[in-house]
């Protein structure tokens, strides 16, 4: 009889409960560290960088057509454009010395998943160092930064220590395998 009371009362929270959850949409922007395209010119490098966004919940609630992003750039980055993808079109504003930006805008309906809206083309001053050339970007609450150097993620040993490595295991085997001696058994 306990039984059958906790199987109904579970069964009636679960009846209770909702299926299904109406998530807020959320949009996660993302750019590349690596251009999709470079060029150079007389004037610089220029860098073209595809901007993507990707929408996740329910798609009933989105109802936003455009995505106004800011951009800060590094000394090095003399210009920019920004140019839409797809049928989206692109706004550029702003200006590289204090504060890009650039409106990306749909007039049809945008749909979930991860899609590209447009491009950033950047012209790079070929004499100034890598750490100038970095580009930060905000899109709502969500920033991150591209077009930076990639980190020295290991140690490099130099070969003279790997052989010499390989030289102390050989003379250790070779000192221990005369010592050892076999029984058969």
């Amino acid at each position: 009889m306990k039984k059958v009371m906790i199987s109904l009362f579970v069964l009636g929270l679960m009846l209770l409960t909702p299926l299904s959850v109406l998530a807020e949409i959320q949009v996660i922007p993302s750019i590349p560290n690596e251009p999709s395209s470079s060029k150079d010119t007389e004037n610089g490098m220029v860098k073209t960088f595809p901007i993507y966004v990707e929408l996740t919940g329910d798609e009933d609630n989105f109802t936003d057509n455009h995505f106004d992003f800011t951009f800060e750039f590094g000394s090095a980055i003399k210009e920019f454009t920004c140019d839409g993808y797809g049928n989206f079109e692109a706004k550029t504003g702003g200006d590289v010395s204090t504060q890009g930006t650039c409106t990306f805008t749909n007039s049809s309906q945008i749909n979930l998943g991860k899609s590209q809206v447009g491009t950033i083309s950047v012209r790079v001053d070929k004499n100034a160092s890598d750490a100038d050339c970095t580009i930060k970007y905000m899109l709502g609450s969500a920033s991150s930064t591209f077009n930076t150097n990639n980190p020295n993620t290991g140690v490099s040993i130099p070969y003279e220590i790997i052989i010499g490595g390989l030289v102390l295991a050989a003379g250790a085997y070779i000192v221990t395998s005369k010592k050892t001696k076999l029984y058969k058994i």
